[in-house]
């Protein structure tokens, strides 16, 4: 691939994977090199390793989940469009926007990821920090109120936010309900059987009751009608034939593909694009496709998605050069860090378990919260954890296009979802009493018409 002009990468997704991508490419290359656009709906990238914090402790932190990702690629060298992505067309090479213009691309990398149903995502409708923040003050609201909460489904996500609701909230009684017999289920990398027995042993001591290897018997997925909680008191019978008094019960029930946006032809059964060892497309060597949405057979987990983007970062230049492409070997060296609080923990490298120290260091206290801001070039924006006056912060945490015409949700109803819709819905005429929102309108418009929300 050889032209006397920049070769357009287009980066689907600014994520984990897309950002850390992003990142290796424009330290490979020279602006000469290539022009690179980031195509990400929302305004802001969530950091999913600490938003069960943001659960358990709503708008106090739940502004360092969200981080703005305008600055990810330098003026001189691309550009980020915040749009949703309405259609690829493989053979023209261009990526239709929801406002009806095209972008064209020579190399496309899709890193579109999977979208948790849980709590601890925010739903796509929600694109900027005070819509996010709004989400996760919602639901620590609602932990607030009660005092039963129960978490259906175990693995990274319900472990972590069980032990984050528990943590922070030592008086409220937190129930875990697995159909697995660990926490951590395996997988490749592997997950040692001592890494799930340390952190079981943690959740014992911190008070979480766990019911591992039971499903609920009395509770239907149409009961949860599209959502990820339950709220109202409630007895749930296990298939151990335990019963769960819970109050407010919170889903955490595995990931959903983001792949609408692709063409059939790409994808294999399960909804992943189907990749090659050098991670690029089967069907189309112009296309790569990096982390949770593609076929590799990984545990997808940051760290994996990391190790991709760095690899495919190197092929796309070698790609540009006419070079031979590397070949992506799935490591069999596990690295996963669970905290139980901000204090203990556990945590595995390749063969070794490690506990509340290392834990504590290299993620529990700051989940590494500061080297992903930087990782954005936000660095200068982000403050202290709990400051009172966090809205005062420099004009760059609120980069302009942040709102693009959008408000704060506000609820119609009891819940974040509306009364009686599966879908996030705007309530035009309903006052947002929030002052940490002051000024915000006056600053990025008045909000939108619902009709064209929802």
């Amino acid at each position: 691939m050889s032209s006397s002009q920049p070769v357009r990468v287009v980066v689907l997704g600014a994520g984990i994977a897309g950002a850390t991508f992003v990142k290796r490419l424009l330290n490979l290359t020279s602006q000469k090199d290539c022009y690179v656009t980031v195509i990400e709906l929302r305004c802001v990238s969530i950091m999913k390793c600490a938003s069960a914090r943001a659960v358990a402790l709503g708008e106090k932190f739940a502004y360092r989940v969200a981080i703005p990702n305008e600055d990810l690629v330098p003026p001189h060298r691309g550009r980020v469009i915040h749009q949703k992505i309405k259609k690829i067309s493989s053979s023209a090479r261009t990526v239709k926007l929801e406002d009806g213009s095209k972008v064209s691309y020579d190399i496309l990398v899709c890193a579109t990821g999977a979208l948790s149903n849980s709590a601890c995502e925010p739903t796509l409708k929600l694109r900027n920090t005070r819509d996010i923040v709004k989400w996760y003050k919602y639901w620590n609201d609602e932990i607030e109120k009660v005092k039963r909460v129960t978490i259906l489904g175990g693995g990274v996500v319900g472990t972590e936010m069980a032990a984050e609701i528990k943590y922070h909230n030592p008086s409220k009684i937190v129930s875990l309900i697995s159909n697995e017999h660990v926490l951590i289920d395996g997988g490749s990398p592997a997950v040692l059987p001592g890494f799930n027995e340390k952190l079981k042993a943690k959740l014992d001591k911190l008070g979480v009751r766990l019911y591992l290897g039971q499903k609920p018997i009395n509770l239907r997925e149409k009961d949860f009608r599209g959502r990820c909680f339950l709220s109202g008191y409630r007895t749930i019978e296990t298939s151990a034939a335990e019963q769960v008094r819970s109050d407010l019960i919170l889903l955490c029930n595995g990931k959903t593909l983001n792949n609408k946006m692709y063409p059939s032809e790409w994808m294999n059964r399960q909804g992943q694009l189907n990749v090659s060892n050098t991670l690029q497309l089967q069907v189309n060597p112009n296309v790569f496709a990096i982390g949770d949405i593609n076929s590799a057979k990984v545990n997808k987990q940051a760290y994996t998605a990391i190790k991709q983007a760095e690899l495919a970062a190197t092929n796309v230049k070698k790609l540009m050069q006419t070079k031979g492409l590397k070949s992506y070997a799935p490591s069999n060296f596990t690295v996963l860090s669970l905290p139980v609080g901000r204090n203990k923990g556990v945590t595995q490298y390749g063969p070794v378990v490690f506990g509340d120290r290392v834990t504590r260091k290299w993620k529990g206290e700051e989940l590494q919260i500061s080297n992903r801001w930087k990782l954005y070039n936000q660095e200068k924006a982000l403050i202290r954890e709990n400051e009172e006056n966090w809205v005062l912060m420099s004009q760059s945490m609120y980069p302009a296009s942040a709102s693009a015409g959008k408000p704060a949700p506000t609820y119609n109803g009891s819940t974040p979802y509306g009364a009686s819709d599966p879908v996030p819905r705007r309530n035009h005429n309903q006052n947002v009493q929030m002052n940490h929102y002051m000024n915000y309108d006056n600053r990025y418009g008045p909000p939108i018409n619902p009709a064209n929300y929802g």
